[in-house]
């Protein structure tokens, strides 16, 4: 596919068939959590101007591990969406992208806090700041299930 950060000229080696199956065993593994989450970040991205390159993220999103609350159980959606903001480099950004991943961390981790003190109501409003509401459903609605 062609690249976005070199010329019009320069392409980026992609391998759908393999990339699918990743992502399909990746979902499967992870309870189907793994594709909604790749849509959560990818929304999050674009309407954050592309700080990252939607497929890398994709991909990056792909390789990671995720851990439910309990040693044995398996992460929820919300646990596979925290552990992704929390895990994003910005090492390569620029000063203004490297900001907005920032705040999508200080909210992440608000949330988390307002969850353990058991105030759902603020946490979800909370949640509305990372990402806001996407054609009539909350944020909220998608990772609580209100």
């Amino acid at each position: 596919i062609p690249s976005k950060s070199y010329g019009a000229d320069d392409w980026m080696d992609t391998d759908p068939n393999d990339f699918n199956k990743d992502l399909t065993d990746k979902n499967k593994e992870y309870d189907y959590n793994i594709k909604p989450l790749a849509r959560l970040m990818k929304y999050w991205n674009a309407q954050n101007r592309y700080i990252y390159d939607s497929f890398k993220l994709e991909k990056w999103i792909i390789e990671q591990t995720f851990y439910g609350p309990g040693f044995f159980s398996s992460p929820e959606l919300k646990h596979c969406l925290y552990q992704c903001f929390e895990n994003l480099n910005t090492g390569h950004l620029s000063v203004s992208s490297a900001d907005k991943v920032n705040r999508a961390k200080q909210i992440v981790i608000r949330t988390k806090l307002l969850e353990d003190q058991q105030q759902q109501a603020l946490a979800e409003n909370e949640l509305k700041k990372l990402i806001p509401d996407i054609a009539q459903k909350s944020l909220a609605d998608i990772l609580y299930g209100s």
